[in-house]
């Protein structure tokens, strides 16, 4: 299956990224928001850090939404 290669690759790409600590990062020209109940809120919160060095660059952006500034490149 093409699809099902193509997303291993992908998988792959990544997974080599980050076990060099080299995750690059594609900022968004306009951040996605996404509405989140308040539990998500709490975890993404803690988990901040932990999401921007693998290249997912989320921030509060409201009560119970966040913004979606970045994702891995691959």
């Amino acid at each position: 299956d093409q699809h099902a290669l193509h997303e291993r690759v992908v998988y792959e790409q990544l997974r080599a990224q980050h076990r060099a600590r080299a995750v690059q990062v594609q900022r968004l020209l306009v951040p996605t928001v996404v509405e989140v109940t308040p539990r998500e809120m709490s975890w993404l919160a803690s988990v901040q850090e932990a999401l921007a060095a693998e290249g997912l660059l989320v921030e509060p952006f409201g009560p119970s939404t966040v913004a979606v500034h970045g994702v891995p490149t691959v």
